[in-house]
């Protein structure tokens, strides 16, 4: 997106500030905020603290069936 001078200017510390400013429409504006949005991280709900900030006591251990012993690989060989 290339802008065209119709007319040379020469730059001036009093013409350099008073370029036109160009206003982006709402739809861009959205468009913007929505790409930001993108990186910014989600907010948190209120279960989300719930369970962040609640205490866990440690797991049983498992029943003794389900313990590995040794390896399979060196059992059946």
């Amino acid at each position: 997106m290339g802008f065209v001078l119709t007319q040379r200017l020469r730059l001036t510390p009093q013409t350099a500030t008073a370029a036109p400013i160009r206003q982006a429409t709402v739809a861009q504006q959205f468009k913007v905020i929505a790409k930001k949005n993108k990186f910014r991280p989600k907010k948190k709900g209120e279960s989300h603290r719930r369970h962040v900030g609640a205490t866990y006591e440690p797991l049983p251990p498992p029943p003794p069936e389900y313990t590995v012993v040794g390896d399979q690989k060196a059992q059946s060989s």
